[in-house]
């Protein structure tokens, strides 16, 4: 997970969003560990709570300076 975030900070993406569902324990403490915050929940799913969760990148300085260049 750890690789996935370093690349999406070196492309610039600010922020980095997943779904998951409360039955599912691992994925909750997992995302938890890795930095993701709770940001939203569905309460109406049919498969039970949907949980959407956020975690915000730190800008990559040569991403930022090739954004910079396009404008």
């Amino acid at each position: 997970m750890a690789a996935q975030h370093e690349w999406c900070q070196n492309q610039g993406y600010l922020t980095v969003s997943t779904k998951t569902q409360n039955r599912f324990k691992a994925m909750l403490i997992l995302n938890i560990k890795h930095g993701f915050e709770i940001v939203a929940t569905d309460p109406t799913d049919k498969d039970g709570m949907k949980i959407l969760m956020e975690k915000k990148m730190k800008a990559h300085p040569a991403s930022l300076q090739a954004r910079v260049a396009e404008l």
